[in-house]
């Protein structure tokens, strides 16, 4: 695996260190890059604590948004176009509220259909991971050991006057992509590695022995899943069905990914640094094994993505045409990660924000024509 400085240069393939939209030691959230700079503009109005609850129309227009805000509903009037940016959850259940979707799930609601476009909420997809640990041995530097006693006050210090060290650090500080079939042209699995071990995902509580977890993400998924509104009620959660695993190439290609790292790790410049693997555990041999494993852990990587997909004229399943604009209606658009055609192969934050930065110059052009 060769060493790769820019993951987002022209090869994708390789190891390095993972680049990240960080900026003297803090994450650089779009609320901190694009919205505290422009909060005092006469034009922008922040409502918080407020609920959407559908887009209103006028025919097949969008004309305005309806939201709680502190048990009350309110509306907001569009002089242009209604903008949806809900995310690959939130925004197919707030089309399907408003009408737009299949028209008898919308139906089957309590709510009368505007607009059949059936594939709203399908197509979803997510990157999955399935997170390997191993045991370290001596006192390597892990996470595990910097966030306890006078070293973590030593990690403290160490932000607060520099805005460095662990506190500092991506979850996954070094990353790699590689391609588990030779015949593909790009890399189709990530590894994400992160420097330190814990039991579960809920508490995320570090070990108190050094380890690290290597965590093999399918990128190229074949599954696709849904999401869809269960209630007409916009404080009910959508139901979320992630369909992991769901083809057998899938399943294949997460298996000979976590076999990839194992071999990684038993390769003899790494056997000197850890003691044992702990999960799953050398007793995992065959590929029954190693399957059942996957169905075990496999998780979400939180990259969903591709509920209202992009796509061309002719396309049944696409929700989006390719400015962004929802297919049959005037004034609406869906601004977030579901626009994607499929998940993109690689973490989905700068991705997302390049999207939105493509929609602002296609509604500028739109306003000046």
């Amino acid at each position: 695996m060769p060493l790769n400085p820019d993951f987002n240069g022209a090869v994708q393939e390789g190891i390095g260190l993972t680049q990240t939209t960080t900026s003297k030691g803090w994450r650089n959230s779009t609320a901190q890059a694009y919205l505290k700079p422009a909060r005092s503009r006469p034009n922008l109005r922040v409502e918080t604590n407020a609920r959407g609850k559908r887009v209103l129309f006028e025919g097949k227009r969008a004309v305005g948004y309806e939201y709680i805000q502190n048990g009350q509903a309110k509306q907001a009037r569009a002089a242009r176009e209604v903008i949806i940016s809900g995310g690959a959850y939130g925004s197919p259940q707030l089309l399907e509220l408003s009408g737009v979707g299949d028209a008898e799930h919308i139906k089957s609601l309590g709510i009368e259909p505007v607009h059949h476009l059936p594939g709203v909420g399908n197509g979803l997809q997510d990157h999955q991971v399935f997170r390997m640990k191993w045991r370290l041995k001596g006192k390597p530097g892990t996470y595990n050991e910097r966030i306890r006693g006078l070293t973590a006050l030593g990690e403290g210090l160490k932000y607060i006057i520099a805005r460095k060290g662990v506190l500092s650090s991506p979850t996954n500080p070094i990353n790699a992509f590689f391609r588990t079939r030779p015949e593909l042209e790009t890399p189709d699995v990530q590894i994400q590695f992160f420097p330190g071990t814990y039991d579960n995902m809920r508490d995320r509580k570090l070990h108190h022995h050094p380890g690290v977890t290597l965590g093999p993400t399918l990128l190229r998924l074949e599954s696709r899943g849904s999401v869809h509104a269960r209630s007409s009620d916009p404080f009910a959660d959508p139901a979320i069905h992630t369909n992991v695993l769901g083809t057998e190439n899938d399943l294949k290609t997460a298996v000979d990914a976590m076999r990839y790292c194992r071999k990684v790790m038993e390769m003899p410049a790494m056997q000197g640094f850890y003691d044992h693997e702990m999960a799953p555990g050398k007793n995992v041999q065959s590929q029954s094994e190693w399957e059942a494993y996957a169905r075990e852990v496999g998780s979400s990587n939180w990259h969903p993505a591709s509920s209202c997909r992009m796509g061309p004229d002719g396309d049944a399943k696409a929700v989006l045409d390719t400015s962004l604009r929802v297919r049959g209606l005037q004034g609406l658009r869906v601004v977030d990660a579901s626009a994607m055609p499929m998940v993109v192969c690689g973490n989905t934050n700068a991705p997302t924000i390049m999207i939105a930065e493509k929609a602002a110059d296609l509604m500028l052009a739109d306003a000046r024509a």
